[in-house]
């Protein structure tokens, strides 16, 4: 079990990615950044986007990647939960189907990644703080 408190928060949206650090005890967001997610380049290229987010999320807020977790990603559409897949994601352009986002995701930035449906995402933040 990750005894970590500090994660990587990461919104995939389709016309932005936003991405902060986030303290699981506190609440405390630090380090957000966001880049536009440029979906028409395609799922490799958004999932690089991603890995690069998380490396200036940790530059941003002045902590080494080491002291993180791992990444929680918001995506919006339709997930395979339990094999780490996009299904349908209805605005990002493109073929999103049965991409492993988390499996991808984690290969690029080195960290555990945890995928969840951003609506749901939203609603667990809320409840959680």
């Amino acid at each position: 079990m990750n005894n970590k408190s500090l994660f990587i928060g990461i919104d995939l949206g389709g016309t932005n990615i936003k991405a902060a650090l986030v303290n699981t005890d506190t609440g405390a967001v630090t380090g957000l950044t966001s880049e536009p997610t440029q979906a028409q380049e395609g799922h490799d290229a958004v999932i690089a986007r991603m890995a690069k987010l998380a490396d200036t999320v940790c530059a941003n807020a002045a902590t080494q990647k080491s002291e993180v977790g791992g990444i929680g990603l918001g995506i919006p559409g339709l997930l395979d939960l339990e094999h780490g897949l996009t299904l349908f994601l209805p605005n990002l352009p493109g073929q999103w189907r049965s991409v492993p986002v988390r499996e991808e995701l984690a290969k690029a930035s080195s960290l555990p990644v945890a995928i969840i449906n951003d609506a749901r995402a939203a609603t667990l933040g809320e409840w959680k703080f």
